[in-house]
């Protein structure tokens, strides 16, 4: 599972400069735990392309929320494979377990 990068807690950043920083740090460490490239945010592109960035940034958060999601959806059919299995073999090997774990109930 791919971990998520440390939020930077900090009062809002009051330039455009400090915006960047701020992203290009988070941006950093991404690429560690990714090795996914991201272009680096420059401060003509706060300034002159300032939607087309926005619209860059929410396209990467798409991109990693959908994979961390089908990520998260394999690891739960995993375990629910593994279960199944582990009480199709129960059954079949160990009647006397399932049959007092029913009982129990």
């Amino acid at each position: 599972m791919i971990a998520c990068p440390t939020r930077v807690q900090s009062l809002p950043p009051a330039t455009s400069t400090s915006i960047i920083s701020e992203v290009d740090e988070i941006r950093k460490q991404i690429i560690d735990l990714t090795e996914v490239e991201i272009e680096r945010i420059e401060t003509d592109d706060m300034q002159s392309k300032r939607e087309e960035t926005i619209k860059k940034l929410k396209e990467i958060k798409i991109m990693f929320w959908t994979a961390r999601n089908i990520e998260n959806n394999k690891e739960q059919n995993d375990r629910i494979k593994f279960y199944m299995v582990r009480r199709y073999n129960n059954m079949k090997e160990n009647t006397t377990r399932i049959i007092n774990s029913i009982l129990n109930r």
